[in-house]
C-alpha cells in the first residue's frame, strides 16, 4: 500500500490536523501544530499458497505520529497536552479504521499506541496501524 493514500485520507477526515506529512521531522513541526506524521515500520509476507507461485499476502505496518503543543507552552507548563492527543488521536482512528484502501484486501486495524517523545508543551504520541494485502 502506497502511505500516500493514507496521508490524503487524513487530510481530508481529519480537519483538526494543520499538517499531515510522510516521514519524521519532529523539530519542524513546532510550528505547525498538531501535525501527523505517517511512516511505515515494517512488512511481513507469508508463503506463498501455492508452490511456484508468486502472490503473497503481505501486511504492512505503519505509525502515525502526532505532534501536539499546548498553549501553555509558552508559559512553561505542560497542561492541555493530553486533550490535545486525545482530540487529535480521535479523528485519526476514526479515519482509518475500518478503512480498506484501493488495492487491499483486508481495512486498516489499530494495533496499539504509545507515548514517543515529550517536553514541556509539547508531546508526540505514535499509533500504529496494520493492513494488508496481495502482492503478485
Amino acid at each position: 500500500m502506497d502511505l500516500q493514500l493514507a496521508a490524503d485520507r487524513l487530510r481530508a477526515q481529519c480537519p483538526g490536523l494543520r499538517l499531515v506529512a510522510l516521514g519524521l521531522d519532529y523539530d519542524s513541526a513546532a510550528a505547525t501544530t498538531p501535525a501527523a506524521y505517517l511512516v511505515a515500520e515494517e512488512e511481513q509476507a507469508e508463503p506463498p499458497e501455492l508452490i511456484g507461485s508468486r502472490a503473497q499476502r503481505v501486511e504492512l505496518r505503519f505509525s502515525v505520529s502526532l505532534v501536539v503543543a499546548s498553549a501553555a507552552r509558552q508559559a512553561g507548563i505542560g497542561g492541555g497536552l493530553t486533550a490535545a492527543i486525545e482530540a487529535a488521536r480521535s479523528e485519526v482512528l476514526d479515519a482509518l479504521r475500518g478503512w480498506l484502501p484501493p488495492g487491499c484486501d483486508w481495512p486498516v486495524e489499530h494495533r496499539g499506541g504509545r507515548l514517543a517523545a515529550s517536553e514541556v508543551g509539547r508531546a508526540v504520541w505514535a499509533d500504529t496501524f496494520a493492513v494488508g494485502f496481495l502482492r503478485e
